[in-house]
């Protein structure tokens, strides 16, 4: 054993005498000094995008329902609380031939999910009786047992989010 523990400090030595290994030392300090100041920050988005929606057709249509009066509590209650100018946008575009429909949906999509995304800032949103089963949920409960007042924006647009998914 004496013989290997030898042969390793030796090496050891010679390493430590080469200047080779002393300027990569010191090249590799420099480098990782440099990328320290880089961190890794995670921030959720609740907002909504076109991709989230995947069937356009019948989302539009449960929306206009929802403006109507028709469908669930959830869903009317989110129908009141959208821009007038999107309830008007979406009469105009049910007024419309089904083959003008069909190229005006894009824009009309991008109409709504702009809408929905200044509903996810409104406070006033969260009903029990429209949503009798959210403060069961446990993405939810904490949010509603909070209060809407006492949450920050980001917290609003969290359960307005999840209240929405509940919704549609």
């Amino acid at each position: 054993m004496k013989p290997y523990l030898a042969v390793l400090a030796d090496s050891f030595s010679e390493a430590l005498s080469s200047r080779v290994l002393w300027i990569l030392l010191a090249a590799w300090t420099l480098i990782l000094a440099g990328l320290a100041p880089f961190g890794y920050i995670e921030e959720q988005s609740f907002e909504v995008k076109v991709s989230d929606i995947k069937d356009r057709d019948a989302f539009i249509k449960q929306i206009d329902s929802a403006v109507k009066g028709q469908g669930s509590d959830a869903q009317k209650r989110i129908g009141e609380r959208l821009p007038q100018e999107t309830k008007d946008g979406l009469k105009k575009y049910f007024e419309k031939k089904a083959e003008e429909r069909k190229s005006s949906q894009r824009d009309m999509v991008d109409s709504l999910v702009s809408s929905m995304n200044k509903v996810l800032e409104d406070r006033e949103l969260y009903q029990a009786e429209a949503w009798p089963s959210a403060d069961k949920r446990s993405n939810t409960k904490d949010l509603i047992a909070t209060g809407t007042a006492a949450l920050n924006d980001s917290q609003v647009k969290e359960l307005n989010r999840r209240l929405l998914e509940n919704a549609f």
